[in-house]
């Protein structure tokens, strides 16, 4: 769940940027984790992060892709819930994976 105060300071637009820089930060310690891929695509806007979970980065060894977007009204509240499945993800594979 993402705290009150979290939401607040989101709300203001000052502290977004670093903020969402914080947040980019805590997704690209995630790529430490096999399977867990994490690049940066950068526009006029900003940072978008891609996050690819699969065993290789080969096109031809995927049978299916998934793709999360955040819309400008939202990219928080998604951003927050793809972190929250990280972390379920790395709480259960954590004994099985070395940091």
């Amino acid at each position: 769940m993402i705290s009150k105060e979290y939401l607040n300071l989101l709300l203001d637009l000052s502290n977004r940027n670093c903020l969402f820089d914080k947040i980019l930060n805590k997704l690209k310690n995630y790529a430490n984790l096999e399977n867990i891929y994490y690049s940066e695509f950068k526009t006029s806007e900003g940072k978008i992060p891609i996050i690819t979970l699969a065993k290789s980065l080969n096109p031809e060894d995927f049978s299916y892709v998934k793709m999360f977007v955040g819309a400008q009204h939202n990219e928080y509240n998604g951003l927050f819930g793809i972190i929250e499945f990280l972390i379920c993800l790395k709480n259960l594979f954590s004994p099985l994976t070395k940091f």
